[in-house]
């Protein structure tokens, strides 16, 4: 079967598609955070994160399209003396080969810094539930795979480092980047799977309704198609060595690395795009499935962090952390009804 690298005008295209989609759910997901935090200072750590991830992924594209217009130092060996005599051709290929190092690091950058993302939401996700250990040890995991793989690729696989981009390079693995590839590639795959498998028994045991259970399963569900990307963009790159195919999987899995984490916490932005055509408010507070106790289980509430008091009396603020809990807090949370309009003026509710 014959495999052609895609040209610069079709990285551009698909580039450019999956990258806008990706800013669209970005906004999505700023939207939905600012409508609870109300400032950008608010925000949580992964969302600082996935912030600067966006950017690195947005780097990416421009230098998979980039790099589409110039050859590398991996070559057929035969081709070698050509290459040789034409010294313009020599430095192509090694600026070629430096756009080819950055990518790789934007690359690596992107797919950590998306699991980092949901290693912190699966944290709050999974606080005093039997999962948080597993979250805990996935975390430890993916952080020394990035370790591992980031110290292997400036010091272990190709050395002395401006090796990568010598034309022609003394080691083959400075140009074929296969022992890098292949250390990538099991620490970036058995990460996901282990993320993927974590979410899915909290959300089926969480207190929410069906619709965002649903809409929850559907989004990690996506991260498979990260996995195949991932499988895929390796295939490639082993089997077609001297073709840039893979690059076309680099973009699909890390965008769709970018989407999972962006969707998950897209919640209150479907809420608010949905009132628009149910010609409801987009969040209320409900009040607890237990009346007499008045416990705060509404997973809007908590949303909102709607202000509320502990049974001490004391202020205190709802978190998000309850959102798929089974179990109320070590401290009861009490509040009464709370309305939308009450909690724009900033009131808080009997108790």
């Amino acid at each position: 079967m014959s495999v052609e690298s895609p040209t610069p005008q079709q990285l551009t295209v698909e580039g450019s598609i999956f990258w806008s989609v990706g800013l669209l759910i970005l906004a999505g997901r700023l939207y939905a955070r600012l409508s609870v935090k109300r400032s950008i200072r608010n925000l949580y750590t992964e969302d600082y994160i996935a912030l600067v991830t966006h950017s690195l992924y947005t780097a990416l594209i421009v230098l998979i399209v980039v790099s589409s217009k110039f050859a590398t130092n991996l070559f057929p060996p035969e081709e070698l003396e050509d290459i040789l005599k034409d010294p313009a051709e020599v430095e192509s290929r090694i600026y070629g080969s430096k756009i080819v190092i950055a990518l790789e690091i934007c690359m690596i950058c992107v797919l950590w810094g998306t699991k980092t993302c949901l290693c912190f939401a699966y944290y709050r996700l999974s606080f005093n539930l039997k999962e948080q250990p597993f979250v805990k040890a996935i975390a430890v995991y993916v952080a020394i795979g990035f370790v591992t793989i980031e110290v292997c690729y400036f010091a272990v696989w190709c050395r002395p480092f401006p090796q990568y981009w010598a034309v022609p390079p003394n080691s083959e693995q400075c140009a074929t980047y296969t022992h890098y590839n292949i250390m990538q590639a099991c620490f970036n795959i058995s990460a996901d799977l282990m993320l993927f498998a974590i979410p899915i028994p909290i959300v089926l045991r969480g207190q929410m309704p069906l619709q965002r259970k649903l809409a929850l399963l559907a989004t990690f569900s996506l991260g498979v198609f990260v996995i195949i990307a991932a499988v895929l963009s390796k295939y490639y790159n082993f089997s077609y060595s001297n073709t840039t195919i893979y690059q076309v999987w680099y973009i699909r899995e890390a965008s769709t690395a970018v989407y999972v984490s962006h969707l998950a916490c897209w919640w209150p932005t479907v809420r608010a795009i949905s009132s628009v055509f149910t010609r409801r408010p987009s969040m209320m507070f409900y009040q607890s499935r237990s009346r007499n106790t008045g416990i705060a289980t509404s997973e809007e509430a908590i949303n909102m962090d709607i202000p509320g008091k502990t049974s001490d009396g004391k202020v205190h603020q709802l978190h998000e952390w309850r959102s798929l809990h089974d179990e109320p807090p070590a401290e009861e949370l009490h509040v009464a009804p709370y309305k939308l309009e009450d909690h724009a003026r900033g009131r808080m509710g009997q108790c």
